[in-house]
């Protein structure tokens, strides 16, 4: 059994070969559960520090490393500013200290964190729209100016490691944004829609362990969307759940093939944060998800 979390709305789920965690805000404070992949029942969450303000203003996002580390990121609203809280685990060690990434009234309340070629890479948005680049590696050094990444508008960026260590990012403005590191800027790919009256936001991304890329998001209207890219550069799109969806939809897949969803149903019966597993094989076809559960019973899970 986990605690609810009717008031989160935007969750954020990793696995690897021995874990699935979730990150989300409930109660004004970041948290995360954590289970083994083949477990059936998330734990108790852990603490990680203050999120003030309400929850769809006050994300909480995980990245596992390729070493086992464990990093989250955190938006603190405390009167009219928004600051990224960072803290990481390490394997075989407890939390860090709470650091500051960066603090401004001009942010958005979303950030995410990745462990990349390029070091540890924060990544939020500004009023404005445009992504911002914020190193935690800095943070011990007080916040610091965050500096821009990469031009144009988006919302809710999602950063994933490919395989050669470079950062792949997603943003959702009506249309899905996949955008690939060149070295030296970002090369932009976009995910075709079914029709032109659908309308997309909120995406995530994710890399299965043969390097296909993997995204999710929310329609507008009340579906879950998902979209895997074949070895040939092919988007294939699927519609997998059909219910009002408030906020990120987070994707996780794992190293056997198994896919995992969670997003956030406050309007849904009951309300609270979704998980939802796909075992391996089959992946366009939508029955092969297990119906999907809410987070205050998880169960079902591979």
């Amino acid at each position: 059994m986990a605690p609810g979390t009717a008031r989160a709305k935007l969750p954020s789920i990793v696995a690897n070969a021995t874990s699935v965690v979730l990150g989300a805000t409930t109660g004004e404070q970041a948290r995360v559960w954590e289970k083994p992949v083949s477990a059936p029942d998330f734990g108790p969450p852990e603490m990680l520090g203050d999120a003030h303000g309400q929850p769809d203003s006050a994300a909480t996002s995980v990245f596992l490393g390729s070493d086992d580390s464990l990093h989250a990121v955190w938006i603190d609203q405390t009167e009219q500013n928004s600051t990224i809280r960072y803290r990481t685990r390490r394997p075989g060690s407890g939390w860090d200290t709470v650091r500051t990434v960066v603090g401004s009234d001009q942010f958005r309340p979303f950030a995410d964190v990745a462990d990349t070629a390029l070091g540890t890479i924060v990544v939020g948005t500004k009023t404005s729209g445009s992504v911002m680049r914020c190193p935690p590696t800095t943070a011990h050094r007080g916040p610091r100016q965050p500096s821009p990444w990469m031009r144009g508008r988006a919302r809710v960026p999602d950063l994933a490691l490919r395989l050669d260590g470079s950062p792949a990012l997603v943003h959702a403005w009506e249309d899905v944004f996949v955008e690939f590191w060149s070295g030296s800027s970002f090369l932009r790919e976009t995910i075709p829609r079914a029709s032109n009256e659908d309308c997309h936001a909120d995406a995530s991304i994710a890399i299965t362990a043969d390097g296909r890329l993997v995204v999710a998001a929310r329609y507008v209207a009340p579906r879950v969307l998902l979209a895997e890219r074949d070895a040939w550069g092919t988007w294939m799109t699927s519609t997998p759940f059909a219910e009002p969806v408030a906020g990120r939809v987070s994707v996780a897949p794992d190293p056997y093939g198994g896919m995992h969803l969670a997003w956030a149903s406050p309007q849904g019966t009951p309300p609270g944060v979704r998980y939802a597993y796909r075992p391996p094989g089959n992946p366009g076809n939508r029955r092969s998800w297990r119906p999907s559960t809410t987070f205050t019973t998880v169960h079902g899970s591979p």
